[in-house]
C-alpha cells in the first residue's frame, strides 16, 4: 500500500509536531483529535522505534485532556509496546518515565476527585440540617432502644 516515502510516519511525524497546536485547537476542531487519533492507531499498527512511540505518549497526552479513560487505554497502549525487550533503545527510559508520571498523575486526579466529592457530601449534610448533626450511630441506637423498651413492657 505505500512505498517508503509515503508510509503513513509522515502523518504521524506532522501530528506530533503540530501537537501545540493541535491542543489550542482541539476544543474547536474535534478533527484534530481525529488526526491524532489516526497517527496513534498507525503508531500501533507499524510497531514504531521508540522516537515514534514517543508520539503515542503525547496522544495520550493530548486525548486525557478530553477524555481520561481514553487517554488513560493510549498511555497504557504506548507504557506496553514501550516495555518490549526488543524495542529498547536510549529513549526508552525517558519515555517510560513521562508515560508513568502522566498515569500517577491521572491516579492521583482521581483519588482528589474521590476526596472532593466526599468533602461536598459532608458540607451539604451539615447545612441543610440547621444546627449541631447528632451522630448517625446516636440516633439509630436510640430508636433501637425505643423498639426494645416498647416491645419489653408488653
Amino acid at each position: 500500500l505505500f512505498t517508503e516515502e509515503d508510509m503513513p510516519w509522515d502523518l504521524a511525524r506532522r501530528c506530533h509536531s503540530r501537537l501545540g497546536d493541535f491542543l489550542q485547537l482541539q476544543e474547536r476542531y474535534p478533527q484534530a483529535c481525529e488526526e491524532f487519533e489516526k497517527a496513534r492507531e498507525i503508531c500501533e499498527k507499524c510497531n514504531p522505534p521508540v522516537r515514534e512511540k514517543a508520539v503515542v505518549r503525547a496522544l495520550g497526552e493530548c486525548q486525557r485532556q478530553g477524555d481520561e479513560e481514553k487517554g488513560k487505554k493510549t498511555l497504557l497502549t504506548a507504557k506496553a509496546l514501550l516495555d518490549d525487550p526488543q524495542q529498547r533503545d536510549e529513549d526508552t527510559d525517558d519515555v517510560l518515565a513521562a508515560i508513568n508520571e502522566a498515569l500517577e498523575d491521572n491516579q492521583a486526579g482521581e483519588v482528589n476527585d474521590q476526596v472532593k466529592i466526599i468533602q461536598q457530601m459532608m458540607a451539604s449534610t451539615s447545612r441543610t440540617s440547621g444546627g449541631p448533626t447528632p451522630s448517625l450511630g446516636a440516633s439509630t441506637s436510640a430508636k433501637f432502644d425505643k423498639a426494645t423498651l416498647g416491645s419489653d413492657s408488653k
